[in-house]
């Protein structure tokens, strides 16, 4: 579960919360004035989120919407080729 803290904490302990987070801390949301205003988490995961982002608006694109669905219809027609044989191509 993230932790929430107000950013007064955050200064003075930054380091120790960096330390904390690098070996796989659950994130840290950070407030001001009880309001949610940053989250700090592990790169690792921030790598992921993005990746999956990423993803998701490519899949938003209706032309690879389009591209997809065509190589799944070809695929189970069977109309595939081989690494080699596309390579030939």
């Amino acid at each position: 579960m993230e932790q929430i803290i107000g950013i007064t904490e955050v200064r003075p302990n930054l380091t120790k919360i960096l330390n904390e987070i690098e070996k796989g801390s659950e994130p840290y949301i950070i407030t001001s004035r009880s309001k949610p205003k940053s989250v700090i988490i592990n790169f690792k995961v921030y790598s992921l989120i993005k990746d999956y982002i990423e993803d998701i608006l490519l899949l938003s694109n209706p032309d690879v919407v389009k591209d997809i669905e065509q190589s799944r219809k070809d695929y189970a027609e069977g109309k595939i080729k081989t690494f080699e044989e596309f390579i030939e191509e």
